[in-house]
């Protein structure tokens, strides 16, 4: 049993990609896990509470903590640090550091409360060894007032180990926050992931698919070991990561942050360098967005070359499975026609919801980024012609407007719902299409959304933008009068952008991932949701 909890000790640790450092060391520990003090969570707690109307839940909770005195400082942060660098040596350690604001109050409560007897050691470390379901020693020391306690190994916490903790927990406005120091992994806890790493891909591999061929099989096989492959550069040339859970109540913001970083000059750092986005509709973007998604990806050339030949397998599959040969040669045109596209590995692509204007009206637009724009529109136009419903074909003009290089066939939905007629004021959906992109409108200034498309350059962008303005998003709702109600109770007659949920991640030596959401729109979720519970 203690063999078995050492090996997963070890694993966990090793995972977790933790590092130590010996006192007046200026190297940071490899694993940091910060959780901010009692008092400034509550404070969190209570400014998230009063947005959703919940106060009294709270002032309940801050009774229940009175009671329960365990001699914990509630000022201070709380954490862990872990070792497992080259110079460390030895088994990984992991050190918890627990504020006390009394020795005496928690020694009790171990003692008293919790039947626990920790036995006080000559070099100060207390020995703790009966613990339920802990079949290992556990060690604490007192120290620069925290309790810090590991286990197995108690020179972890010797004097000449043990980290200040106000170094190693500084200050930090996250609720949580999380640093890791990938690159000081040593090589054998590096094997030792690589290794979980590569039993997980194997059993991907002998995942058979239903209805799969052996060419089908063959080419999931060889997808998922490129895959592998660059999931394995993440260990092996990994050199930061750090994760950030902050409330800001000043800013009215919660917000999460994700970093990652290569070592410099790995084949790690060059790929993510060549992932750096570009964007043909940075352009769509603009202050009247009610929802706006931005998005650009492009995969390492090895798995851009092996998107061709599963993209045949799958065409070749959906060929013979179809008996019917007028749906057949139409299946075999319509993959010809957009394969240049999927092959590529590339996905551009933008869309926005813009409003409402000065009548109420929103505005929808969209593009794709595509390969052989005029094969497509070609397709378009045998699809209209030819395929469509006879009945049908007057509801499309094409050739009604252009732009530069870009073809505008016009649509005409007149199937649309009283409601969404009123949304976007009027039933025409607008399609364009140039050599390198496919563009929709639809609302008051679908068309005019349309031609702001063509003719756009690439430009540096995020690899994803997304932005909501709940505000305006709402007032699409045009049948629920509450909704409007829960609006203007939450954000005023100005949002100000009080109202957003954003999205961004970035790609590059150093990629980012950021989510932030206004506390005020909790208040409109509690709005809505009393609203609708009072009916």
């Amino acid at each position: 049993m203690r063999m078995r909890f050492l090996m997963g000790f070890v694993a966990v640790a090793a995972i977790l990609a933790p590092a130590s450092l010996r006192a007046g060391d200026p190297k940071p520990p490899t694993l940091v896990i910060r959780l901010k003090a009692v008092d400034g969570i509550l404070q969190d707690v209570r400014y998230i509470a009063k947005l959703a109307g919940q106060e009294d839940k709270v002032q309940q909770l801050d009774g229940m903590l009175k009671a329960f005195d365990v001699g914990i400082d509630q000022k201070k942060p709380i954490g862990i640090y872990a070792d497992l660098s080259s110079e460390a040596g030895g088994l990984p350690s992991v050190v918890a550091l627990i504020p006390v604001a009394s020795e005496d109050a928690l020694l009790n409560i171990l003692t008293g409360r919790l039947q626990i007897t920790p036995k006080k050691g000559e070099d100060g470390v207390y020995t703790i060894e009966n613990i339920p379901n802990v079949p290992v020693p556990v060690f604490l020391r007192f120290d620069h007032g925290y309790a810090c306690v590991t286990a197995m190994d108690k020179s972890a916490i010797s004097k000449e180990k043990l980290l200040d903790p106000s170094k190693v927990l500084p200050e930090d406005d996250a609720v949580i926050a999380i640093d890791a120091r990938l690159g000081d992994i040593p090589q054998q806890g590096k094997q030792m992931m690589l290794m979980g790493l590569e039993n997980g891909l194997n059993m991907a591999k002998e995942q058979k698919q239903p209805n799969e061929t052996p060419e089908m099989a063959k080419m999931r096989v060889e997808m998922i070991e490129k895959v592998g492959e660059h999931l394995k550069k993440i260990i092996t040339d990994g050199d930061e990561f750090s994760v950030r859970l902050g409330v800001d109540s000043k800013k009215d913001d919660i917000g999460l942050d994700v970093s990652f970083k290569a070592k410099p000059g790995t084949p790690l750092a060059k790929e993510m360098n060549e992932a750096r986005s570009q964007s043909l509709f940075t352009g769509l973007a603009g202050s009247s967005d009610a929802v706006r998604l931005i998005g650009s990806v492009k995969l390492p050339e090895d798995l851009r070359k092996a998107i061709g030949p599963a993209i045949d397998q799958l065409t070749k599959k959906a060929m013979e499975e179809e008996k019917d040969e007028a749906k057949k040669a139409l299946l075999k045109a319509g993959i010809e026609t957009i394969s240049p596209t999927l092959k590529a590995g590339e996905i551009d692509l933008g869309a926005v919801v813009r409003g409402p204007d000065g009548n109420g009206q929103f505005t929808i637009a969209g593009g794709l980024k595509v390969k052989d724009g005029k094969r497509i529109d070609e397709f378009f136009r045998k699809m209209c012609k030819e395929v469509m419903p006879e009945k049908d074909r007057g509801k499309v003009t094409l050739d009604a407007d252009s732009a530069g290089d870009m073809k505008i066939h016009k649509i005409v939905a007149d199937d649309m719902d009283a409601e969404a007629k009123a949304i976007f004021g009027t039933t025409n959906i607008y399609v364009g299409i140039s050599d390198n992109m496919v563009a929709i409108g639809l609302g008051a200034d679908g068309l005019k959304a349309v031609k702001s498309m063509t003719g756009t350059s690439l430009a540096a962008a995020p690899a994803l933008d997304v932005m909501v303005s709940v505000a305006r998003a709402a007032s699409m709702n045009k049948k629920d009068e509450n909704v409007a109600k829960a609006v203007k109770a939450a954000f005023g007659e100005n949002p100000n952008g009080n109202d957003t949920v954003t999205i961004r991640a970035e790609t590059g030596e150093k990629s980012h991932f950021q989510l932030h959401v206004k506390g005020k729109i909790i208040t409109f979720g509690a709005n809505v949701s009393g609203m609708a519970t009072d009916k």
